[in-house]
């Protein structure tokens, strides 16, 4: 199996990873939105029922606290790929039966680490090197419809899961 993915670093693919990673990564980020509000909520109930005022605003001003903190870092991560020198570039990855293979990636995107796990999303696929690096990969990358599910079961064997 000799599987060639190739895709273009543009701002549309970094909201994709973002959003993807969000939704199937840090799945507890999906819910700070809902939950922040709760306790937004939770704030004026209690400054509607003659709580001590110190406790409500407290409640409301830490849900505040949590939408501003959750926005921010999502443009802060955003606004770093797209400053970054590698936006737009194209990124070629080979996956064979020797290994993983970056092929023309931009420097800051090559990774010398082994391949210590992945997770399928709706819409790519994530590839993790040690605990933090990762690289997404979209799923209109793929040349063929079955090379995903080919790069998966490949993953599971590199990995000792199958």
């Amino acid at each position: 199996m000799n599987i060639e993915v190739k895709y273009k670093l543009t701002e549309e693919l970094f909201k994709e990873d973002l959003e993807q990673w969000i939704k199937y990564v840090s799945k507890g980020r999906s819910t700070v939105i809902l939950y922040a509000s709760s306790m937004i909520f939770l704030g004026v109930i209690l400054f509607a029922n003659d709580t001590d005022p110190v406790i409500s605003i407290a409640v409301a001003g830490f849900g505040v606290y949590q939408i501003i903190s959750h926005i921010l870092v999502k443009k802060k991560w955003l606004k770093d790929r797209l400053r970054s020198s590698s936006l737009n570039k194209e990124v070629v990855l080979e996956f064979g039966q020797k290994g993983f293979k970056q092929i023309n990636a931009p420097e800051e995107f090559i990774v010398e680490q082994k391949i210590s796990k992945y997770i399928e999303s709706e819409k790519g696929l994530f590839i993790y090197f040690g605990d933090q690096t990762r690289i997404y990969i979209p799923n209109y990358s793929f040349p063929r419809l079955d090379d995903k599910k080919k790069i998966i079961t490949w993953l599971q064997e590199w990995l000792n899961l199958a």
